[in-house]
């Protein structure tokens, strides 16, 4: 049974991303603007499960969008027990540009 579900995707393709295909698939689907490089949208999926709809999504997209290596793409939605959560669904983290400026201890788990 497939359902309608409000994602949120965070998007970082560098300067030679395939950006115009992603705004496609962003324009399509009727995306908010959200911020520079955020958008969300509802998808229709056919699963419940977290893991399920992120690998779903990212069907979705790498079938609309050429991605390379250095493409990040994070997807944040809530899960079927009504958790917040976060994953990337194309590449992965960095180093934050604000890492060091503060004067907090190191956190040793990702909350997503």
């Amino acid at each position: 049974m497939s359902k309608e579900k409000w994602i949120m995707l965070n998007y970082d393709l560098g300067l030679k991303g395939d950006y115009e295909s992603l705004y496609c698939f962003l324009d399509n689907h009727k995306a908010l603007d959200c911020g520079n490089c955020n958008a969300a949208l509802k998808i229709t999926i056919s699963e419940d499960s977290f893991d399920a709809i992120c690998e779903e999504v990212k069907n979705i997209i790498v079938g609309s969008v050429s991605l390379n290596q250095t493409d990040r793409i994070y997807l944040t939605l809530t899960d079927e027990n009504g958790k917040m959560r976060g994953k990337f669904i194309c590449g992965g983290r960095k180093r934050a540009t604000w890492e060091g400026f503060g004067d907090v201890a190191e956190q040793s788990s990702d909350p997503f």
